[in-house]
């Protein structure tokens, strides 16, 4: 295995990761704001407020939900970027700061020596 398959493994694994914990989070963020909503409207409060208080609350939930997918969304491009997934590799395997970027970084050169210290960080 190289360094480049190992690097990719690892992005994959970490984007799921994030997804995953995206998703919950906007479901909790969600369920929350519906839950205040229903707490507010219940009790047949919702009958003397103005028409449109259950669609704002159903509005206030939609876009809260979509406010923390969107964060979602940069915090996958901030974990899963090459750089940051060589940085943890270097960290978690105790290697030398840079080795695992350096090689990650020329991964378009298809020269043999490039080629060889994949192999090598890969083992």
């Amino acid at each position: 295995m190289t360094i480049f398959e190992l690097v990719a493994r690892e992005r994959a694994r970490m984007a799921r990761l994030v997804r995953v914990d995206t998703t919950l989070r906007a479901l909790v963020v969600a369920l929350a704001a519906l839950t205040v909503g229903a707490v507010v409207l219940g009790g047949a409060r919702w009958i003397s407020l103005p028409r449109l208080v259950p669609f704002v609350v159903w509005a206030v939930a939609i876009a809260l939900a979509l406010l923390v997918a969107r964060r979602g969304a940069r915090r996958l491009q901030r974990i899963t970027a090459v750089g940051a997934i060589a940085d943890a590799v270097e960290g978690e395997q105790r290697m030398r700061r840079g080795a695992v970027r350096g090689v990650v970084e020329l991964a378009g050169d298809t020269s043999i020596f490039v080629a060889r210290a994949a192999q090598r960080l890969g083992a």
